[in-house]
Parts: structure tokens; C-alpha cells; sequence
């Protein structure tokens, strides 16, 4: 031992030099003598070093004996150093023990190094988070010959693998090494899990998962048949590469970073959201949000944003500008397109990117690639117009934060409503490269798509529209029933579930369908003769068409055509006053003349001489001609008079005045509902012209349920939307109608129901008709208004509410001038 605490120096002799614990003051030339006494002892060389050499090195030239270097409590910060032959300095010791050096290698072939407990080999370390691993990258593939199907598995490049578990490191043998795989059949593939397990260090293969045992996964392998295989290959071949490092010596935990940072952004907490939209001329609209969590592979803090007090946002994809920075959401009035959203609704997205400077954390906006008239449409999407995906390049960064349903108004310059606010925290984007709306397919190929029964997949509907000639559409407009289709040639008539067993419902029929119900006397080729527009039906001799008690109805949408001089009876007997020049309607129950038979109404042709295109009303009686010209039906022929009484009329026009000396009478014979120059009765407190009344009472005897006002009347009438405009009216075709006048101001009856219902008269119903609610033609409601006069409350209740605002004011401005 070489003691430089209390050194004694020895002579080759063993006889001490010094003794006594004497100690040189020289510490250095202690040292020196002390190792030129061991260098004696321990291989007896004449001179060691020069005594003089303070500073010099310690050489052992040969082996020796083991000794131990103590270095005493002052020595501060000496170092024992240890250099090579060519006195480069490869490792130190100092006073406290630290040992510093750049190299530790193994001793044993293949044995690694262990630092307390810890074994090193081959560059890695044997931690229990790489039980399972490979030390190189393999390379692993799926091969058939037809036969079997075989897994080959060895080191990229080809060789030995190095295996890391609980018990060390294990070279594999792979040369490649191989095991069979499990064959699934053509339409009912097999998953193989291939993997090392640890207990054996064999390689092998399960159909149903890796095991719970120790083990390292080399693959998993989806096959057909072996067949298959050898032709097509496997179905999805996934190498599990749990290598320690690639060939470039990146380290699998990067990986695993890697993977993580490209991954959107992940919220956890907070970024709330509030949208402020403050009236004006136009309104403007400010969007702030509160501070937050957000994941990237580390948790940050997302600032707190508010365009109010001027954070921006960045509008990714406007048209003109892309990134362009907005203070104000209002702003906002054409899509990326760069067509105008004015007066329309649309979806707004807002979204953010985390970045590692609070100050670089910033605020976006998507804008939509179109907007709607309706808010049902905007609400719902229904063209796909909202963008929500993000662009590529802040992957890792983006989070999305809200959807913003917005109104826009052109009137005031500019009012705002918003109409929805939906969260989208904690949602996940997708990515594009661009910022342009998706692509939304609506027109497809015939052969695009089939639909398959739910219940036997073998059961499908193909489409095939081959037979529509080129260049042709054709539309199919579907009942409002539940259908049945027959097919063209082959199929029975559909009857039973035909409630009426005549073709009418449940079914569209084939083209030669006959009911037996409907066509009794006829063959099937007759029937059709029948029934087709282009067919004639004949009657060689006097025809019967009997209804038994039911009714011989005419369809509305055809026409009953009678030629000139043919004439249709209702009746019998013989008729001397038809003329052979015209045709005739006639309806009697007896011969001409006779009395006590009933009338007969006579259309008459143009070529009549006296009264072409007149109706006449005739009586069977020769006395009673000096009423040809008018209508009497109020009593007998002996007692009739010219007057109209219990008449009915429906589309009644007259193109001269009509004079009613004495009053018109509505509803009922009675003075109360007689229209006149006078009072009359006790009058109507309504009048009704179609179905818009003008009431002439607010009297409180005729309401219920009476209250003061709960609405908003300031809010109602800023949703109201007031729009210039020219009619569209099919019956005013005149030049001085009411476009004659230029372009009015009003509002939309089709609008203004969203907001104050009881204004609107939508012709009883029309507000649940499919077709009227959506401005489509096919129902018999009239035209929709909107009732002014039932405005006037709501008026008078917002010019209260603007008064009281404006004596809060005035006392505001009052109290500031007082002070």
C-alpha cells in the first residue's frame, strides 16, 4: 500500500528509510519516495524515477503486485492520473473518489460490462423498459410456396439477432430462422401473431394474440390460402420493429416523440369561449377566450385572447389574402370563394395553435365555402360548406375551439345574430394541404353505388339508366305513400295489398296491368286499347256504362271534348229546340214540351245565329220563353221570377259594374252582414277578404288571457328583415300594376314567421306544408302575408322601451353635468 498519510519509505532492503511517522514537507517528494520504495519491492529496478521530478509519472514497465493508493485529507485537488505509452491522459482519480475516464471495455468475449447491477453489451443498456427488444433492426417477410406458408425472420442485412429480457441478452440464431403460418381460406382470412417468447428463445407463431408471457413481437400476418398467397401475397404483413436504435443510430424512444408530436395538438382545460356583438352602424363582433391547457408532447399554457382589446385572428383561407389578421368577426362577409355572405346565414370554425412563446400562440379562423337563405340549412350543413379541417403544417399545434353559427342583416348598416355556438374543445381535426371547402359528390355513375338487402346480402339492386335516350332526364317524383313496384313483363298484378283492387294504391303497376275487378269484360289486349291516350273506344250500337250506385267520374286534368253538332243527355224523350248547328248538354227527364218534366241546360256553338257561345237556361214550357235570357230558379214555372236566389257562385267575374241597389249580404240574409251605404243591423266587428281579415274592434270583451307584455320588442324588431323589392305576381300582368310604382320596401312573410308568428297569415296551415315552408310549388295554399297592422303593438312596446333609454340617459347626462 502506498500510504501519504503517514508514509514510511523502504529500501530494496525492507528496511524503512524513515520512520516515526516522520513526515518531508515536501508532499510531493513523500510521493515520489514512497513509489520508488514499492517500484523496489515489486520488481527491484535500480532507479525508478528522478527524486528531483516533483511532478514526474509513476511507469510500470511489467506486471507487479496489486497495491492501494491513499491520498491524504489535504492533498485537495490532486488527481491520481493514468495516461498511455504516449502520455495521453485516459482516466483520473481524485480525492473524493470520482473516477473519470472515456472508455470502459469488456474483459470477456461477448460479456459486457455491469455497473452496479446494470449490464452494458453491444452499446445498450439492460433495462427492464427494453425487455423485448432487439438490439438490430430486422428484416421479416411472409412467403408461400404454394403449399405452406412460411415466416422468415433475421438481422437487416442478414445475421444474428441480439434478444434483450429479464435474464440478459440472448443472440438469437437467424440464418434467416422460419416457422410456419396458419392459412385462413379465400373468404375468411387468418391473423398469425408471430413472436420470441423469452422462456424458450424460440420463435412462434398464434392465431389468437401475443402472449401474456415475456416475449418479443416480430409481426402479425393476415393470410387466404397458401395458394393465395404464393400468387397475390399476404393480406397485410405488420413488422412489430422494436429495434433499440435504426441504422442510423436514432433511438427508439425518438421515435416514439416523433410519433406523438404529429398528432394534432390535445385540449385539456380551459381557452372558454364569448362572443360579444355590439349594436351599431354595422354592429361589431368580438371574440374572446380565456386562458388554457393544451398537450403537445408537453403540457403549455394558452393565453388568454380577446379581440376587444387587440388580440387578431387570422383568416387561413380568404380568398384574396390568405393569413390576412382580423379585430373584428364582422368583417367577415364573403367566403373562400369570395362570393358575398351578406344578408345570409354561415358557419364560422375557430381554431388556435400552442406554441412554446405565449406570444406566439394565435388565434384563426376557417371561413366557409358558402352560406344559406335559411337557417335550418345552416344549422344542418346540409352542401357541406363548413370547413374544418386544418392545414397540414400545424400538425402538433392546432386545436380546434368553436363552430359560430352567424346571421347577417344588410339592414343598419350591418346587425349580427348569433344563431349557435357549438364547443369544439377536445375535438379532433382533420388535416389538408390547402383551405379550400371539400368536395362534396352529387352526381354519380349508374354503377357507382348498389343497395343490398339488410337481412341477405345476396339480395341486391343494381341501377341501370341505359334506356334513357342521350342527352335526356328523366325524374321520378315519389307519391306520398308507401310503393310497390311490378316489374315489366313477368309479375302478378299487385291486388291484395291494393285496398282498392284497382291499381290506384301501394303499387306502380306494369304496363299491361289489369285489375279483374276494373276490366271484367275485357281481354287484356282490349284493356289497354282502352285505356291508352292514343286508343279510340268505338260503339257500334246503343251502350250501356253502368255505375250500379257508385259515380262516373271525369279526371280534373283531362277534358271531355263533344265535337260540333253532338250532343250528351242526361235523360230521355226527344228535344225539338236543339238546333242541328251546335253542340249540346242537356239534361231532362222527358220529351220536349211535356209538362212537369225538368229543365234543360243548352251550351251553345259558335254558329248559332241569334246568341253564339251563349248559356241558356230553358224550360220545358212554351209559356215560359220570356226567360230565356235569364236565370230563375226560385219556385215554378207558373210563379217564377226574374231574380237570383239561393245561387252558389264560384270564380264569378263580371266585366261591366255590378249594382246592388240595396245592399250585399254575406254569410247570411240578416243586416248584420250586409255590405251597404247605411248602418245596418248590429254590423261585424270583421270583415274578411279571403283569408286576411280587416278588424275593425280592440275591444276587451273579444280577448282572453290578457297580460302585460313579456317580449323584447327592440330584439324582435332587429331580427326583423326589412328588404326592397319588385312583385312577381302572375295576376298583375298589367303595365300600371303594382310595379308600375318602382320598387317597394316591406318584409318576407316566409321570414318574418320565424320571428313574430301572430303577423303572419299563412293561409291556415301553410307554415306546415312541406311545400310552402320551403318556397316549393305543389300545394293549394294562397300566398302568404304579413299582417301590418298587428305590427303596431310591438312598435308602440319599443318606443317605450327607447323612451325609458332614453331617460336613463338624459339623467346620466344630467348627473355628469351636475357634477
Amino acid at each position: 500500500m502506498i500510504d501519504f498519510v503517514d508514509p514510511v519509505v523502504y529500501a530494496a532492503n525492507d528496511v524503512p528509510v524513515t520512520s516515526g511517522g516522520v513526515r518531508p514537507d515536501d508532499f510531493n517528494t513523500n510521493v515520489i519516495n514512497a513509489i520508488k520504495a514499492l517500484y523496489d519491492l515489486m520488481v527491484g529496478a535500480a532507479e525508478f524515477v528522478d527524486a528531483a521530478d516533483a511532478t514526474g509519472p509513476l511507469f510500470i514497465p511489467g506486471a507487479g503486485l496489486d497495491f492501494t493508493i491513499r491520498l491524504p485529507d489535504n492533498a485537495g485537488a490532486r488527481k491520481v492520473i493514468i495516461q498511455d505509452s504516449d502520455s495521453a491522459t485516459v482516466a483520473t482519480i481524485d480525492s473524493n473518489g470520482l473516477l473519470s475516464l472515456d472508455v470502459i471495455g469488456e474483459l470477456g468475449a461477448d460479456a459486457g460490462v455491469t455497473v452496479d447491477g446494470l449490464l452494458i453489451k453491444n452499446g445498450e443498456a439492460n433495462l427492464s423498459i427494453l425487455n423485448g427488444g432487439i438490439v438490430e433492426t430486422i428484416d421479416a417477410s411472409a412467403s408461400s410456396d404454394g403449399a405452406t406458408i412460411t415466416f422468415s425472420v433475421q438481422k437487416e442485412g442478414g445475421g444474428n439477432l441480439t434478444l434483450l429480457f429479464s435474464d440478459g441478452f440472448t443472440t438469437f440464431t437467424a440464418a434467416p430462422a422460419t416457422i410456419a403460418l396458419t392459412a385462413g381460406s379465400a373468404t375468411s382470412p387468418q391473423q398469425n401473431y408471430v413472436y420470441i417468447l423469452q422462456s424458450t428463445k424460440a420463435l412462434t407463431v398464434s392465431t389468437s394474440a401475443f402472449p401474456s408471457a415475456e416475449h418479443a413481437p416480430l409481426a402479425t400476418v393476415i393470410v387466404q390460402t397458401a395458394a393465395l398467397v404464393q400468387t397475390n401475397g399476404a393480406l397485410k404483413f405488420h413488422a412489430w420493429t422494436d429495434h433499440l436504435s435504426d441504422a442510423d443510430n436514432q433511438g427508439q424512444l425518438s421515435h416514439f416523440t416523433e410519433w406523438i408530436r404529429e398528432q394534432h395538438a390535445t385540449w385539456k382545460s380551459g381557452v372558454s369561449q364569448t362572443l360579444t356583438i355590439t349594436g351599431g352602424s354595422p354592429d361589431t363582433i368580438d371574440f374572446a377566450t380565456t386562458s388554457g391547457t393544451i398537450f403537445q408532447l408537453h403540457p403549455h399554457t394558452m393565453p388568454a385572447k380577446n379581440t376587444g382589446t387587440g388580440s387578431v385572428v387570422h383568416v387561413v383561407n380568404d380568398n384574396a389574402s390568405p393569413y390576412t389578421t382580423i379585430t373584428d368577426l364582422a368583417d367577415l362577409l364573403t367566403d373562400n370563394t369570395g362570393a358575398s355572405m351578406s344578408g345570409k346565414y354561415f358557419n364560422l370554425v375557430i381554431w388556435a395553435s400552442i406554441s412554446e412563446a405565449a406570444a406566439d400562440s394565435q388565434l384563426f379562423v376557417n371561413l366557409p365555402g358558402g352560406s344559406y337563405n335559411k337557417q335550418t340549412d345552416a344549422e344542418q350543413d346540409v352542401l357541406g360548406y363548413t370547413v374544418f379541417d386544418l392545414p397540414a403544417d400545424f400538425k402538433g399545434a392546432a386545436f380546434l375551439i368553436s363552430r359560430l353559427l352567424l346571421k347577417h342583416s344588410a339592414g343598419g348598416g350591418g346587425t349580427w345574430t348569433s344563431v349557435e355556438e357549438a364547443d369544439l374543445r377536445g375535438k379532433f381535426p382533420s388535416s389538408i394541404a390547402g383551405t379550400t371547402t371539400q368536395a362534396i359528390a352529387t352526381t354519380f355513375a349508374d354503377n357507382a353505388f348498389k343497395i343490398f338487402d339488410e337481412g341477405d346480402a345476396t339480395r341486391i339492386l343494381d341501377f341501370q339508366l341505359s334506356g334513357i335516350t342521350t342527352g335526356n332526364t328523366r325524374t321520378i317524383t315519389m307519391p306520398d305513400e308507401d310503393v310497390t313496384l311490378i316489374d315489366d313483363a313477368t309479375s302478378d298484378p299487385l291486388i291484395d295489398a291494393d285496398s282498392a283492387a284497382d291499381g290506384t294504391e301501394g303499387s306502380l303497376a306494369r304496363k299491361d296491368h289489369v285489375h279483374p275487378k276494373h276490366h271484367a269484360k275485357y281481354t287484356d289486349a282490349e284493356a289497354v286499347l282502352a285505356v291508352e291516350a292514343e286508343s279510340t273506344l268505338e260503339f257500334d250500337a246503343a251502350t250501356t256504362i253502368s255505375t250500379a250506385a257508385g259515380n262516373l267520374t271525369l279526371d280534373p286534368a283531362g277534358s271531355l271534348i263533344i265535337p260540333a253538332n253532338q250532343h250528351i243527355q242526361l235523360g230521355n224523350g226527344s228535344f225539338a229546340n236543339v238546333a242541328t248547328d251546335n253542340s249540346s248538354f242537356i239534361l231532362s227527364g222527358g220529351t220536349d214540351g211535356a209538362a212537369g218534366k225538368a229543365s234543360r241546360i243548352i251550351w251553345y256553338g259558335a254558329t248559332h245565329a241569334t246568341e253564339p257561345g251563349a248559356l241558356h237556361v230553358l224550360t220545358s214550357r212554351a209559356d215560359a220563353q220570356a226567360y230565356v235570357k235569364r236565370l230563375d230558379i226560385s219556385g215554378v214555372v207558373a210563379t217564377a221570377v226574374a231574380t237570383w236566389a239561393s245561387i252558389t257562385h264560384e270564380g264569378f267575374v263580371a266585366s261591366a259594374d255590378i249594382v246592388a241597389q240595396t245592399g250585399i249580404r254575406i254569410g247570411a240574409d240578416s243586416g248584420d252582414n250586409e255590405i251597404d251605404d247605411a248602418t245596418q243591423g248590429a254590423a261585424s266587428t270583421q270583415l274578411f277578404i279571403g283569408n286576411a281579415s280587416i278588424n275593425v274592434t280592440s275591444d276587451a270583451r273579444l280577448k282572453v288571457d290578457i297580460e302585460d307584455t313579456q317580449r323584447d320588442a327592440l330584439s324582435l324588431i332587429r331580427q326583423m328583415r326589412v328588404v326592397d323589392f319588385a312583385w312577381d305576381d302572375p295576376a298583375d300582368q298589367s303595365p300600371y300594376g303594382r310595379n308600375y310604382r318602382g320598387r317597394y320596401t316591406g318584409m318576407l312573410a316566409h321570414e318574418t314567421i320565424k320571428v313574430a308568428p301572430w303577423i303572419v297569415n299563412d293561409q291556415g296551415g301553410g307554415r306546415d306544408c312541406p311545400y310552402c315552408s320551403t318556397g316549393l310549388p305543389g300545394c293549394n295554399h294562397l300566398p302568404w302575408k304579413v299582417e301590418y297592422e298587428h305590427l303596431a303593438g310591438l312598435q308602440i312596446k319599443g318606443i317605450q322601451q327607447l323612451i325609458g333609454r332614453i331617460e336613463e340617459l338624459e339623467a346620466e347626462v344630467a348627473a355628469l353635468q351636475a357634477a
